[in-house]
């Protein structure tokens, strides 16, 4: 999301299983996204981390990539949001599929393009690359985490973050001045 040539990068390693990963994208992101994405200073990347119960949070990112392959980019955060919202619901309610399958709705996929989405193993391959390159070269070993401009943090308010956002535009001002 956002600016793929913004000086600052970025990736969040997150579970659409974990509460703490609802809680940041229902009151931290909105103002990450309105300061730093949508004036193209940060480009920002998700990138699944499953936590407990594992399987939902695979299939959740399975259906979110896919809705994106039928939509485009913008839906799999439309996707993430709807995940993120719905958490306690369809993680905890009497029957999760049908509560995704509301969600996969949303992007215009059927019961069968559903079925088909979670049964990929090209996308579960790539959620595993996720996994392993956020634990190897990352450290991840919660979520969320975020890595801005290669450093590995964690935030737990939109202060915190936006600090250390400016902080890292501030080195790539810095830097740029220094270079020329």
């Amino acid at each position: 999301m956002g600016d793929a040539d913004a000086p600052v990068t970025v990736v969040e390693y997150a579970s659409v299983t974990c509460p703490h990963c609802a809680t940041f994208h229902q009151e931290i992101f909105p103002e990450i996204k309105a300061n730093y994405i949508e004036t193209g200073k940060v480009r920002f990347i998700f990138r699944e981390f499953p936590t407990a119960p594992a399987n939902l949070s695979v299939a959740g990112s399975m259906l979110a990539r896919c809705a994106a392959e039928k939509r485009g980019d913008d839906a799999y955060f439309v996707i993430l949001g709807a995940l993120f919202q719905s958490q306690r619901t369809w993680i905890y309610g009497e029957s999760p599929r049908d509560e995704l399958l509301k969600i996969a709705s949303q992007a215009g996929m059927s019961s069968e393009d559903f079925d088909a989405c979670v049964k990929r193993q090209d996308l579960l391959d790539l959620i595993n690359e996720n996994i392993n390159e956020g634990s190897e070269k990352y450290g991840i070993n919660s979520t969320p985490s975020f890595v801005v401009e290669g450093q590995t943090r964690h935030f737990s308010n939109a202060e915190d973050f936006s600090k250390a956002l400016d902080e890292a535009l501030e080195k790539k001002t810095d830097g740029g001045a220094d270079s020329e």
